[in-house]
């Protein structure tokens, strides 16, 4: 697997988008097993978090969802790794982040 990273900042704004790539893939040779589990739990937990941003919503409602979808597929997010979402004009990190996985003790201190 290899995964892609790519941001510009044009006039002031950032735009941030990646890729995953399975090397040897193809559609007569499919990813399959745990490798295409973690894929798919992956790129659902992605549009799960991106629809659980909402006005009144808190952080830990988009950790908990990631959480909930990377199980249905026997999957667990990082600990540790925190999710920047919001970007503004000259500015492509908010300090506004969520955290993807994160055990008890780690939410008491955030």
């Amino acid at each position: 697997m290899v995964k892609l990273h790519l941001g510009a900042q044009i006039d002031g704004f950032a735009s941030i988008s990646a890729e995953t790539i399975v090397i040897g893939a193809s559609a007569e040779n499919p990813v399959t097993g745990r490798r295409a589990d973690a894929l798919k739990a992956a790129w659902t937990a992605a549009e799960v978090a991106m629809r659980t941003v909402k006005v009144g919503n808190k952080n830990w409602s988009v950790t908990e969802a990631v959480s909930r979808v990377a199980s249905t597929w026997n999957c667990k997010p990082v600990e540790g790794e925190l999710l920047n979402c919001i970007y503004g004009e000259g500015n492509s990190d908010s300090g506004s982040v969520f955290s993807q996985a994160c055990c008890r003790v780690s939410r008491l201190k955030m």
